[in-house]
């Protein structure tokens, strides 16, 4: 027999999918931050050559990780019934 309460169970769920949400959002906006500030320094380098095809990709990738860790977020906000809709 447990001892936790139902209460306890669902403070310890929530406990747990709060620090699995922080995470998906320190690894995943830490990626992004590291991604952009590559790409600033590269762009202030003078002698890079950039073309309109690495800036591109650049910004996908940037795009690609925070659609990523969002859907991450809300999968797991959602399994305990706390998703923003």
């Amino acid at each position: 027999m447990s001892d936790k309460s139902p209460a306890s169970k669902e403070i310890e769920k929530l406990r747990d999918t709060i620090q699995l949400l922080d995470n998906f959002s320190q690894h995943g906006f830490s990626q992004i931050a590291a991604i952009a500030r590559l790409a600033l320094i590269s762009m202030k380098t003078p002698e890079t050559i950039h073309t309109r095809e690495d800036i591109a990709n650049v910004l996908e990738a940037i795009c690609e990780k925070a659609e990523y860790v969002e859907g991450c977020i809300n999968a797991e906000a959602e399994n305990v019934g706390c998703n923003y809709i």
